[in-house]
């Protein structure tokens, strides 16, 4: 069944996304201008930095930015972060903070945002590498805040009830693999089953 799914789904979109995403990421010039997009619209999150880049010394192919010193992956083993200065809550409370602000708020979204692109120190969570970043729409955003309320207060009727406005609302516009995907294993209220346990609090 899973196999003849696969086959059945149009695989041009997908090769053509992967191949853009690709080409997209070895242009340094467009990566250093999103990277000061990103500090413009959340540099001022406490703890939240971006390396300023050198532009005097970058080109497509060089991308050139201020150093790091000290920074480690914010999944260190704690005495790691500890040696190096690192207030472990306010490096994830910066990350949180951060990255709520970008799905919900803004919509500038570090697409890659691995734990090798987070670099911590003892001053700040330093983000870095912007090669990959979309861009998601005002009503997949609301619709987003949505589905996350349904989900914590579990409304599950309701969150499932609006999933396919969800797919519609150009949330996808930019990851279109991920409706591929979406697609081969659609959400099911049983998908859900072993998490209840974690949402145990409220919305706010």
């Amino acid at each position: 069944l899973l196999a003849g799914s696969i086959t059945a789904q149009p695989l041009a979109p997908l090769v053509d996304e992967f191949a853009s995403k690709v080409f997209a990421e070895l242009d340094f010039v467009a990566e250093g201008q999103k990277s000061e997009k990103f500090e413009r619209l959340y540099g001022d999150i406490p703890g939240v930095r971006v390396p300023r880049v050198h532009w005097e010394a970058t080109r497509r192919r060089v991308l050139t930015t201020a150093w790091v010193e000290g920074g480690v992956k914010l999944t260190a083993p704690k005495h790691e972060l500890e040696a190096a200065g690192v207030d472990v809550k306010r490096a994830v409370n910066a990350a949180v903070a951060c990255t709520l602000r970008q799905v919900f708020g803004e919509g500038f979204v570090h697409g890659d945002a691995h734990p090798g692109n987070l670099l911590a120190t003892s001053e700040a969570l330093y983000w870095i590498d912007f090669g990959i970043v979309c861009e998601v729409p005002e009503r997949a955003r609301s619709l987003l805040v949505g589905h996350v309320a349904h989900l914590v207060g579990r409304r599950y009727a309701k969150f499932f009830f609006s999933s396919s406005f969800f797919r519609d609302s150009g949330f996808f516009f930019s990851l279109r693999p991920l409706s591929f995907f979406l697609n081969l294993f659609p959400l099911s209220p049983s998908s859900f089953e072993p998490l209840p346990p974690i949402f145990t609090g409220t919305t706010s």
